[in-house]
């Protein structure tokens, strides 16, 4: 008997909210052999960043039901297809999802960005002449205050796509993308109208509205 009520005890503790809630979303920055921005994250959680409602975490212990698993797969798939119809990479299309639900900016104006900026590129350690770096082009300054973890391993680097998709995202949400301000939003990733007009352009072929 004292078995299976220790048993049960475990559980309950394993499955207890309070051990998924996330504590702080950034540590400290440090600089790998490479030169890229590689910063060290205590959690995933977007919430201090993007001001999600604890009651939405990023920490699901929800197993996905059947219907969940349909929706999503048909969801991805349709992002996939959109992509490839617009003349754009598909190989993205699961991280512009997460990092809509994580931050509020549309998908297809993440890729969108990611498109202009670098080609969809997976990873690059070519700077631009102004000194942005990495798939989605920050400047490292930038990067450090944005940043987020997409992939998971509890950090945020510069050249990983995950996570500068994500952290992209993050950017695009503090401009106004969140809010349906795309325009400013573009803008204040990159001062200029014609980035703003190329950007959008790509956004409206991906049915962004």
């Amino acid at each position: 008997m004292r078995k299976y009520v220790l048993s049960a005890l475990t559980a309950l503790v394993v499955l207890s909210p309070s051990a998924f809630t996330p504590k702080t979303a950034l540590a400290s920055a440090t600089q790998s052999p490479a030169s890229s921005i590689v910063l060290s994250l205590n959690t995933t959680s977007t919430q201090a960043i993007v001001g999600r409602s604890s009651a939405v975490g990023d920490f699901n212990t929800e197993v996905a039901s059947p219907a969940k698993a349909t929706y999503a797969a048909g969801r991805l798939k349709a992002a996939q297809d959109t992509l490839a119809r617009a003349g754009l990479k598909t190989e993205f299309a699961a991280e512009y999802l997460a990092a809509q639900d994580r931050t509020g900016t549309p998908w297809q104006l993440i890729a969108s960005v990611h498109m202009i900026e670098t080609g969809q590129s997976g990873t690059t350690t070519v700077a631009s002449y102004a000194g942005a770096q990495g798939p989605m082009q920050f400047l490292p300054s930038t990067y450090r205050a944005y940043a987020l973890d997409g992939n998971g391993d509890g950090r945020s680097n510069i050249y990983d796509a995950s996570d500068a998709i994500l952290t992209g995202a993050n950017y695009l949400r503090a401009g106004g993308a969140a809010r349906g301000d795309y325009h400013s939003a573009v803008f204040n990733y990159n001062h200029a109208e014609w980035y703003v007009t190329k950007v959008m352009s790509v956004a409206h072929r991906l049915g962004l509205k």
